[in-house]
């Protein structure tokens, strides 16, 4: 693994794909990953559903800023993230 591929588990136990991954895997937000062990430190990642049609555009922002809106009034960043975290703890 190069160092560029490697990522960081960050404190909310999420990690970032690689962007050449991403690109590679024509993934978009929202895309559906999942996630296996096969061995002792060492999971696999298989992209469910099919991305070989997905265009991702400018457009497509548009659609992830319509799910952080209530009503027609879009809310701040602070909150939308806490609206994300409810029920974590």
């Amino acid at each position: 693994m190069q160092a560029a591929d490697e990522t960081v588990l960050n404190h909310r136990w999420q990690v970032s794909i690689p962007a050449a991954l991403r690109k590679r895997g024509n993934l978009a937000p929202g895309q559906r990953l999942s996630w296996r062990s096969t061995g002792v430190n060492t999971f696999a990642v298989t992209i469910v559903g099919d991305t070989s049609q997905r265009e991702v555009d400018a457009l497509s922002a548009i659609g992830c800023a319509k799910r952080f809106s209530l009503g027609a009034v879009f809310v701040s960043t602070d909150e939308a993230m806490a609206s994300l975290r409810e029920g974590e703890e």
